[in-house]
């Protein structure tokens, strides 16, 4: 579908918004638009499209593969995490091969410069 300067697109609330010739012109093919009162015409190129649906489909399959870790050791997971003597022994617990394990900043190092302060210690 072409994309042309002037088309009037409507938002679910009922206001319209006019293309421009900017939009026009990077409109591909695959991408998408929407409308939104707040934001104007928001442009969705379909590579980004793609790396959401990327995300989402390996955050379920993640999600299903959590049906496999017992309760047991999910709650040693998190209490191995949170404890204040947690070494990098704690990220050595059993997962099913499919679904990552990443270890977060141990709580008593010093937050990376830029990062937001951890309220936790």
């Amino acid at each position: 579908m072409e994309l042309k300067a002037g088309t009037t697109i409507l938002s679910p609330q009922g206001s319209a918004f006019q293309v421009d010739e900017a939009l026009a012109a990077a409109f591909c093919p695959g991408d998408r638009l929407v409308a939104n009162d707040a934001a104007g015409l928001l442009h969705i190129p379909a590579a980004d499209l793609e790396v959401a649906r990327v995300a989402v489909a390996d955050a379920a399959s993640a999600f299903m593969a959590m049906n496999a870790v017992g309760d047991d050791a999910i709650v040693a997971f998190y209490d191995k995490a949170h404890s204040p003597t947690r070494s990098a022994s704690a990220c050595s617990m059993p997962y099913p091969s499919a679904m990552p394990v990443r270890c977060a900043v141990d709580p008593g190092s010093e937050p990376e410069p830029g990062s937001a302060p951890s309220s936790r210690r």
